[in-house]
């Protein structure tokens, strides 16, 4: 098969979710040799991700014979339509989604009809996409790059202590996110003297100015919870990783869970619901998981239908897995060290990219064939 490279639409520059799928599916392409077309489609009102986009491969010129579109399936059809999308005609177009309860927007099954064939962050979202659509789906998980040793910075208000750390984006819904169950088993676990202390690095907190006021009144009365709120870049975020000693994450689901998959690669023991895409990656030895029960969503909650199922983690054992890692220091590091080696294997940009090229190949059919070809 003549060999062929890609045109990776996404939203390169913004600090979203999607946003960090592409540009993550970006970079492990062009590890694997593929030779890459980067184009940045804008999204408005949201910040920028501080991130550089290095640009496609030099080399070669490779017709581009995929689309890769990083896009949700609510903009992808209006973007295909647009005069910004990239040429289809001859070309395979492979959609990337994430999403995280059993009950997905409407929209969607039309959206896969428009792409060959659609990539999941986990096997997971990959099960909830397929049930729903009836899409071929595939999961690829995000890969993470080996950094190299990262010196710690916390901010300057933070006090010496053992520091746990939560981070969340308010657009991803406090609901989903949970801060206020990590708030309520870090009181659980530690009172104000025990030397202990609860970051909480949140974004997007004046989007969603209410939620944020729920959050301030729950640690309002305990100087050794910190709330900082703002976009920051990923060298920074790597940097207040490196300055704490623990995540915590009762999330009530994630389609993948790329902040708990950083902290492990850190060598950071997390803490964490058993539940979502994350446990992917995630296992007894190598981490801290939190019992939960399935519950409904329930009315109210931005984004996911009252129907849907998710996780309600076990306050009393997520206050006892912090507590275990508090007083074992040395067999939590030992902890985290497992599953630093199992995830930097696993989701090492090589592998990764293997995966992706491998799958396009496969993918690739006689000109004219299927949809979006």
């Amino acid at each position: 098969m003549r060999r062929a490279g890609v045109e990776l639409a996404g939203y390169l520059d913004a600090a979203v979710g999607a946003g960090e799928v592409a540009r993550r599916y970006l970079g492990a392409l062009q590890v694997a040799g593929v030779a890459v077309r980067p184009r940045n489609v804008p999204l408005e009102g949201r910040d920028s991700a501080k991130t550089p986009v290095r640009p496609g491969r030099r080399g070669r010129p490779w017709p581009p014979g995929f689309n890769v579109l990083c896009l949700n399936p609510e903009q992808l059809v209006p973007y295909l339509a647009s005069d910004a999308a990239p040429r289809r005609r001859g070309r395979t177009s492979v959609a990337a989604w994430n999403w995280e309860v059993d009950v997905l927007p409407p929209g969607w099954t039309e959206a896969s009809r428009a792409v060959s064939e659609v990539w999941a962050c986990s096997e997971f979202t990959a099960g909830f996409i397929r049930a729903a659509t009836g899409a071929r789906v595939v999961a690829m998980p995000l890969p993470l790059a080996r950094n190299g040793p990262v010196r710690p910075n916390a901010p300057p208000q933070l006090p010496p202590g053992f520091r746990v750390l939560v981070m969340f984006d308010y657009l991803s819904t406090i609901e989903r996110k949970n801060p206020l169950g990590a708030i309520a088993a870090y009181r659980r676990c530690f009172g104000p003297g025990d030397g202990a202390q609860l970051v909480i690095k949140t974004m997007n907190g004046v989007h969603r100015p209410e939620r944020r006021r729920e959050v301030e009144a729950a640690a309002a009365d305990r100087s050794d919870i910190v709330l900082l709120d703002g976009t920051i870049s990923g060298a920074e975020r790597d940097a207040l990783v490196a300055a704490c000693d623990c995540l915590l994450s009762l999330h009530r689901s994630e389609g993948f869970g790329l902040a708990l998959a950083e902290a492990i690669a850190a060598g950071k023991p997390v803490v964490a619901t058993a539940y979502g895409g994350n446990v992917e990656f995630m296992t007894p030895a190598s981490s801290y998981l939190v019992r939960y029960e399935l519950t409904r969503v329930g009315d109210g909650c931005e984004h996911y239908a009252a129907q849907a199922i998710w996780a309600e983690p076990d306050i009393d054992h997520a206050a006892a897995q912090l507590r275990a890692v508090f007083d074992d220091r040395e067999g939590s590091r030992e902890r985290a060290h497992r599953g630093q080696r199992h995830v930097l294997a696993l989701l090492a940009p090589e592998r990764i990219g293997r995966l992706m090229r491998d799958r396009l190949h496969a993918l690739r059919a006689p000109r004219g064939a299927g949809p979006g070809v």
